[in-house]
C-alpha cells in the first residue's frame, strides 16, 4: 500500500490521493512484480472477509481521468509535465530495501506517473528499522511503500487507529469520522453491528483513498507427491 502524509497540503486533497490511484496501473504491478499471482486491492479487508463491504466498486486504472483531476487543481500540461507556478508537479516516495519487490514497485509506479507528467523522487532507507527513517519520524514524508498483513477479524487491524505507529504517522487523527467508527466496532460485540459499522469504515476508508491500496499477494505452496489430499490446505 502507499501510506500517504495526509498533512501534506496535496495529499490531505481527496481528489489528489483518488487522481493518483486512478494514474497506477495495479495489474500492471501484479504482473510483473507477482507474475500475475495476485489481484487488486480493494481496502484493507480481504474480499472474503464478514468485514469487507460487497458493494464496494473498484477506482480502476484511468490515467486520463488523472491527469483531468490534477488539471482542475490548477495545474497545467506543459513541456510534458503537470506544472504549477513554473514548477513540475513532484512527490517523493520512501520505500524499505528489506523486501527486494520495493524498489521495483516504485520504479513502476514512477513510470506510470510519468505517463501523465507527474515527477517521482524515490528515496530508500538506509535505516535499521524503518521507523527511525528520519523523514517518517519527523511526518515530513510524502508518500512511504509499505505493507500490512491482513486478518479475518479487522480489530486485529489497528493501523488506521490515531494512536498506532503508522496512523500516528500518516496523520490519521484528521479523519475523526473514522476513527469514531473504528472505536465504535472495537467496543461492540454485537457480530452483525460489528459487520455493520465495519462496512462503513471500509466504504470510508476506499472512497477517501486513505491508503492508496495496491495489489494482494498471492502466496504459493509447495507439497511433496507423496502426500495425498492436499486440496483443502
Amino acid at each position: 500500500v502507499l501510506a500517504y502524509n495526509l498533512k501534506d497540503p496535496l495529499l490531505a486533497k481527496k481528489e489528489i490521493r483518488r487522481a493518483l490511484t486512478l494514474a497506477i496501473n495495479e495489474q500492471a504491478l501484479i504482473a510483473k512484480i507477482q507474475n500475475g499471482y495476485g489481484s487488486v486491492c480493494i481496502g484493507p479487508y480481504l474480499p472474503n472477509s464478514w468485514a469487507s463491504n460487497p458493494k464496494l466498486k473498484l477506482i480502476g486504472y484511468n490515467p486520463f481521468k488523472a491527469k483531468e483531476i490534477f488539471l482542475k487543481n490548477g495545474f497545467e500540461f506543459k513541456d510534458g509535465y503537470l506544472t504549477k507556478d513554473g514548477k513540475p508537479l513532484t512527490f517523493n516516495i520512501l520505500f524499505d530495501p528489506k523486501d527486494q519487490n520495493n524498489e521495483k514497485i516504485t520504479l513502476l509506479i514512477r513510470q506510470q506517473l510519468q505517463e501523465i507528467g507527474i515527477k517521482l523522487n524515490i528515496e530508500q532507507s538506509k535505516e535499521e528499522n524503518i521507523y527511525d527513517n528520519q523523514a517518517l519520524a519527523s511526518r515530513t514524508f510524502q508518500i512511504w511503500l509499505t505493507g500490512f498483513a491482513a486478518h479475518q477479524d479487522p480489530a486485529h487491524m489497528n493501523y488506521m487507529d490515531q494512536d498506532s505507529p503508522i496512523g500516528s504517522i500518516i496523520g490519521a487523527s484528521s479523519f475523526k469520522e473514522l476513527n469514531k467508527l473504528l472505536k465504535a466496532a472495537n467496543q461492540t460485540y454485537d457480530q452483525k453491528k460489528r459487520q455493520k459499522i465495519y462496512h462503513q469504515i471500509h466504504q470510508r476508508m476506499y472512497d477517501e483513498q486513505v491508503f492508496g491500496f495496491l495489489f494482494y499477494l498471492q502466496l504459493l505452496f509447495a507439497v511433496d507427491s507423496r502426500f495425498t489430499h492436499t486440496e483443502d490446505l
